[in-house]
């Protein structure tokens, strides 16, 4: 079944607010934790997806087979576990692997929530990250920047989503807009 809907995704040639096209894993993991935060904060009330190994720019299929930056499911959750995140709630993922054109392609899905917006409170930069003089210079995700993904844009890792787009994201996780039912069933947990 992801096979289909990723082979669907490819073909349409085009990004979106629920899914995300990377030639190859990210190299700083503030990026990649950037990433997931807008993923996990965007309005579609579903999964989202950042699918490794196709060409955001061609659609073409490169896989990540050879790739030495790959990350298993447990590496990413390890790298999530060990930030700061608002109120201790992270966004659950899952990573699965598919094979199209005798290429990996791995695809990290990031679980539709209620628990958004997912935010950090403390500021979060790859300490690997560092140039020829051995300096800190990476990519640092914000403490209490709220970042969403609207059509096929990021919130830029150095500024805030919307007002809109927040509230909205606090609206979902409050169930605000759904009929009554799903509402009380939200409150009661």
């Amino acid at each position: 079944m992801l096979y289909d809907e990723i082979t669907q995704l490819i073909a349409t040639h085009r990004e979106d607010d629920w899914w995300d096209f990377k030639r190859e894993p990210h190299h700083d993991k503030a990026e990649l934790v950037h990433d997931i935060l807008c993923m996990a904060n965007n309005r579609p009330r579903r999964d989202s997806y950042i699918i490794f190994g196709v060409e955001d720019n061609t659609f073409s299929i490169k896989g990540v087979e050879d790739d030495e930056r790959r990350r298993s499911q447990q590496s990413i959750v390890d790298i999530l576990r060990n930030i700061s995140f608002a109120g201790g709630v992270r966004p659950r993922i899952e990573v699965q692997t598919i094979t199209i054109d005798s290429h990996e392609i791995d695809v990290l899905i990031i679980k539709d929530s209620f628990d958004t917006p997912f935010y950090l409170d403390k500021e979060y930069r790859d300490k690997s990250v560092k140039n020829e003089k051995g300096e800190l210079y990476g990519k640092i995700v914000r403490p209490y920047h709220i970042y969403t993904r609207v059509v096929d844009n990021n919130t830029p890792i150095d500024k805030q989503a919307d007002l809109n787009d927040i509230e909205y994201l606090w609206r979902k996780r409050f169930g605000i807009d759904l009929p009554a039912l799903e509402r009380m069933m939200i409150y009661l947990k």
